[in-house]
This record gives structure tokens, C-alpha cells and sequence, in this order.
């Protein structure tokens, strides 16, 4: 009977499953009640009920404590899980698209280009004027020719007479031609015979300088 009870102290200790140290204590009490050969059934019985409680009571002890632990053990993880910061996903916010510039029509302004001004000749200070020959033609006109050196920039007069050797603007008969011009038509009022000369046109006040020689010619 004795060894009965001790197997199954034994079992009940293996399905609860105690800490070694539980377990330990509780065969050494079943031993020390399994040894002693003074005591009776009875009294062993109560002996290894009262092994039994006081293991029940360690096991139930230590149950307790290793479930706090496990209890103090997930709050502490859910405090730190609680403590950790939130990974909150941050909103980029993009740019706003810039619009493109409007293509017009319109032209580009030109530059307008310098407008030069006319080149104008060189002035060629005025020489002296030379008659140098004359010649008929029909219809009682004669071309007349001379040299002369310089611009004459406002022209030249050709003045003639029948009677005066030395005829003068605007004395006489005269017609005024450019100052480019190296020969003349004139036409008299019959044919006869004139003397010419050439001189350079001045306009104020109007006037005749620089006068060439004296040219007689007979106008048929």
C-alpha cells in the first residue's frame, strides 16, 4: 500500500509539472515517510497527505509567480511597443506644375538699319576757267568749249555780246549751266560775230566771279 501511494505522489507531481525544487522536496518528505517503519498504514497515509498538500500548495506558489511573470512580462512589451514612435508615412507634396509660356504670333521687333547718308563729292576749290574753242551749228548755234579746274558747286554763266569785248553777268546776254559742264549750246538772235566768256556763279548776293577769257567767235 505504501509503495501504492508513494507511485502515485510520484505521478501527480509529474502531471503538475512543479519546479525541481518542488519536486525534489516532496520525495525527499516521501522517502523520509517511506523509510520510517515505526509508523502505521494510517499514520503513513497521513504523512504523505500532508507531503502531498505542502507540494500542492509550493507547485500552486510557483504557478502563480510564473504566471505574473508572464503577465508582467507582456505589459512590459506592450508598454515598450506603446513607446515606440509611430512610423507616420509623411505626404510629399509636389510641385505644382509651372505652365509653359504662350507662343505668340507676334514678330520679333527689328532693329531698323542706319540709313546712310549720300556720300557727297569731294569740293575742289575753284581754278582758273579757259575757253578753248567754239563751233556752229545749224540754226544760228554755236557750241562753245573750256577747261577749268574745281567744283563750282552752284554753277557756272556763259555771257556773250556783239559790241562789248569784255561782256559781264547780268550785264549782258547770259545763261547759266552746271558746274560739271565743260561746254554749252547757245543760241543768238542772228548770226553775227560775238566775244564769250565763262565765269563762276555765286548766289548771294547773286554775282559772277573767276571769269575766263575773252573768246570772239563769227556765228553763221
Amino acid at each position: 500500500m505504501k509503495a501504492y501511494l508513494t507511485c502515485c505522489f510520484v505521478l501527480l507531481l509529474g502531471a503538475c509539472s512543479p519546479s525541481p525544487a518542488v519536486i525534489q522536496t516532496a520525495l525527499a518528505q516521501t522517502q523520509s515517510i517511506s523509510l520510517s517503519a515505526t509508523y502505521t498504514e494510517q499514520q503513513f497515509e497521513q504523512r504523505l497527505e500532508t507531503a502531498l498538500s505542502g507540494t500542492l500548495s509550493a507547485w500552486s506558489a510557483t504557478t502563480a509567480a510564473t504566471i505574473q511573470a508572464v503577465a508582467d512580462t507582456q505589459t512590459a512589451l506592450l508598454q515598450t511597443y506603446a513607446a515606440q514612435p509611430t512610423n507616420t508615412p509623411q505626404t510629399t507634396t509636389m510641385p505644382e506644375d509651372t505652365p509653359l509660356p504662350t507662343l505668340t504670333s507676334t514678330p520679333p521687333p527689328t532693329t531698323p538699319r542706319p540709313t546712310l547718308a549720300p556720300t557727297l563729292p569731294p569740293i575742289i576749290p575753284s581754278g582758273p576757267i579757259t575757253i578753248t574753242n567754239a563751233e556752229n551749228i545749224a540754226g544760228s548755234q554755236v557750241r562753245l568749249y573750256w577747261q577749268a579746274e574745281g567744283s563750282f558747286v552752284e554753277g557756272l554763266v556763259i555771257t556773250w555780246s556783239k559790241s562789248n569785248l569784255e561782256p559781264a553777268y547780268p550785264d549782258n546776254l547770259w545763261i547759266r549751266v552746271a558746274g560739271s559742264s565743260r561746254s554749252a549750246v547757245i543760241e543768238v538772235s542772228h548770226p553775227d560775230t560775238y566775244t564769250f566768256r565763262v565765269c563762276e556763279y555765286k548766289s548771294n548776293p547773286a554775282r559772277c566771279e573767276n571769269y575766263s577769257n575773252a573768246f570772239t567767235f563769227t556765228v553763221y
